[in-house]
């Protein structure tokens, strides 16, 4: 309602909007109703996806799982580059990686996100994706304390169930993240 207040306000020439596809349609929606329409210029619902090839996990897997979960888990994974979706090649470091990255994502708490709101379209979008056929959980982090605190989760699919169902393209606002595990690179 805010922020239709203020798309509606005749002082108002432009919007800058970052957040969900939903909000940011309702936000672009409203500025065309005006008499004379504003632009809006917005980011919304990105996945953010990151690429692992099986090189890179050779050289340094260790560090990619400890750099991703620190990712994911950032600010209760509430910042636009939070990398929602990761896509690697199936590999004998694949398998190690998904032991350290599980690893360090169980070991991070849950954290406090922005409102109630927030948390309830987080926990709405988890188990959406944990209900998804295809998807396995591979790892959630701590829950401690309340309020508004998400745990942390990981998903996984194979390339084939990602491509045909594309709901789990669907951008899940938290500390999350989707590994699609692809069997070549040309799948991948």
């Amino acid at each position: 309602e805010t922020g239709l207040a203020i798309v509606r306000h005749r002082y108002i020439k432009a919007i800058g909007f970052t957040g969900s596809f939903k909000g940011g349609k309702a936000l672009f929606d409203e500025a065309n109703k005006r008499p004379v329409p504003i632009p809006v210029y917005a980011e919304m619902g990105s996945t953010n996806p990151v690429f692992i090839l099986p090189g890179a996990l050779k050289e340094r897997r260790e560090a990619i799982a400890s750099d991703l979960a620190a990712s994911v888990t950032l600010g209760v994974g509430q910042f636009c580059t939070n990398p929602g979706l990761v896509l690697l090649q199936e590999s004998d470091e694949e398998k190690n990686f998904h032991e350290q990255f599980s690893a360090k994502i169980e070991q991070t708490n849950s954290g406090v996100m922005l409102s109630s709101s927030i948390r309830q379209n987080y926990v709405h979008g988890i188990e959406k994706i944990k209900n998804t056929l295809g998807v396995a959980v591979l790892a959630t982090g701590k829950e401690e304390g309340s309020g508004y605190r998400a745990v942390p989760s990981v998903f996984t699919a194979n390339a084939n169930s990602f491509i045909n169902d594309n709901s789990l393209e669907e951008e899940v606002f938290g500390p999350s993240t989707l590994i699609v595990r692809a069997k070549t690179r040309s799948e991948l």
